[in-house]
């Protein structure tokens, strides 16, 4: 892994920011970005050799690949690329502008990020785009319905770019993460048994982008409660809390 790059969209904080520190670890030069610069530069301070930093916002869609042309340019390219920004508001009654603030970061500015990211590795004929997405896009939920559906949108469009890079014979590999609960700073009032440490959640992240694999849990225990998911049936899931 050594002199490999590579760039987080959202690691000023969580898992972003937990994986960014094991990349390092392991030996990349990492562009880190989020839209708290304060909290960039504390990690640089930590690793100034190894991590470079930009500061934007994803729904600034013309700034951003500007910012992320900028940042590929001063590492000297990327290998792997990672989005792990996201917005989640509870919206009971509906409000459109709650809505509004998931939607653009999960869904258009992901979609304007992820695909260039996709073509440029397209272009260089090699590279890695990794999304983490949710257990959540497996299903609807009556508190946090644009959160669920954009994150189901991001499974599906991970899925679409996977296909596209075989069918056109690239050397692109596309990863599609889906965490459950993770202890993080969004995280509260959820019954332990169902929350992973941050340390485990990277740690597996991390491993499954190692082995390139294609659509990952986690932790392991939630392939299980994907699959309840997935097969509970409509009568039954409207009725749960």
């Amino acid at each position: 892994m050594e002199n490999k790059k590579a760039i987080i969209v959202g690691a000023s904080s969580g898992i972003g920011k937990g994986l960014a520190e094991q990349l390092v670890q392991d030996g990349y030069v990492v562009g880190i970005t989020g839209r708290r610069e304060e909290k960039l530069l504390s990690i640089q301070e930590k690793y100034p050799e190894k991590v470079v930093i930009s500061a934007f916002d994803v729904t600034e869609h013309t700034h951003s690949i500007n910012c992320l042309q900028k940042l590929i340019q001063e590492m000297g390219g990327v290998d792997l690329f990672v989005y792990c920004s996201g917005q989640g508001v509870k919206n009971e009654d509906l409000s459109f502008l709650l809505d509004y603030k998931v939607i653009r970061v999960n869904i258009t500015g992901f979609t304007n990020v992820m695909t260039f990211m996709f073509k440029y590795m397209q272009n260089q004929g090699h590279g890695h785009v990794v999304n983490i997405s949710s257990v959540a896009g497996l299903r609807g939920n009556h508190m946090h319905a644009a959160y669920h559906a954009s994150k189901s949108y991001q499974c599906i469009y991970m899925e679409g770019l996977r296909k596209k890079s075989y069918k056109r014979h690239l050397n692109v590999k596309v990863t599609d993460i889906r965490p459950g609960f993770v202890k993080t700073e969004f995280i509260a009032d959820r019954p332990s048994y169902l929350v992973a440490s941050l340390e485990k959640a990277v740690k597996q992240i991390y491993a499954a982008i190692r082995k390139q694999r294609k659509v990952v849990y986690i932790t392991k225990r939630y392939m299980i409660v994907a699959f309840l998911m997935k097969t509970f049936p409509c009568f039954l899931y409207d009725r749960c809390p």
